[in-house]
């Protein structure tokens, strides 16, 4: 394909770069709060009950990148 011809997708992106912590303290307090949010205060809790999870990725944002060309080629 010729440079001159736009790729077929959208020119819209974020990027993020962050620092990341290995935790394990706490980690089933975090899927609790995390399953209630989506799952609701009755659901959350029965489904964080059954997962396993015993770390977590805790991202500390340092940079981020956003960037919308859909304009420029519509």
């Amino acid at each position: 394909m010729p440079d001159s011809v736009p790729p077929m997708f959208d020119y819209r992106g974020v990027e993020a770069r962050c620092k990341v912590q290995l935790v394990t303290a706490g980690v089933e307090e975090a899927a609790e709060r995390i399953a209630s949010r989506y799952l609701g205060s009755d659901a959350g809790p029965a489904y964080a009950a059954t997962t396993a999870d015993d770390l977590l990725l805790r991202l500390e944002p340092d940079a981020l990148r956003v960037w919308d060309f859909a304009d420029e080629y519509a």
